[in-house]
């Protein structure tokens, strides 16, 4: 009987071990692109099934969407692409705004919870560092349940506020910060 205390014991705690929390914040200042190749066959067998995969074959270059996406124009949203780069072992986050946010580069989102504080961060076109700082504080203003808001012509317009939208980007993230070892 202590045999089989012991071995759920070990059970216990190994599983818990695997499975990162779901609700941890992250550094949008700590870029780190590398995957593992433990990650990688985690990704291609347990994740890959659930998005679609685009392939550039020329650039050594694997794109991932998540097949639950909403692709929407009539309201303003983000969503997201993991660049997987096979020939070098790294991945990168990519944000895909909609044509809500058609001949920009560069907008800002807005930030409130529920004690009416508010902040804001800025996405700037660029390199993939500028891409994982914004979609980094994007997850960590939707696991904090912030509200997001586009500004168009002084005019607030919410961004990712279904629970599906959310949720989408969230797995996304989570997906990613699997992939390169995160956490």
């Amino acid at each position: 009987m202590k045999r089989l205390h012991f071995a759920l014991f070990i059970f216990l705690i190994l599983l818990a071990s695997c499975d990162p929390d779901r609700k941890k914040l992250v550094d949008p200042e700590k870029h780190d692109y590398n995957t593992l190749e433990s990650t990688e066959l985690f990704f291609k067998n347990m994740r890959q099934p659930y998005y679609d995969l685009e392939e550039k074959k020329e650039a050594g270059l694997e794109l991932f969407r998540l097949q639950d996406r909403i692709e929407d124009d009539s309201h303003a949203l983000l969503n997201l692409c993991i660049i997987f780069n096979w020939r070098n072992d790294d991945a990168f986050i990519y944000l895909e705004p909609n044509n809500f946010f058609k001949d920009t580069t560069s907008f800002t989102i807005i930030w409130k919870n529920e004690q009416n504080k508010q902040g804001s961060f800025q996405f700037i076109q660029g390199n993939r560092d500028s891409h994982f700082e914004f979609a980094a504080r994007v997850y960590n203003s939707i696991l904090q349940e912030y509200q997001l808001f586009y500004e168009k012509n002084d005019v607030l317009f919410p961004v990712l506020d279904s629970d599906v939208e959310r949720d989408v980007f969230r797995v996304t993230m989570f997906d990613y910060f699997r992939l390169i070892n995160y956490y």
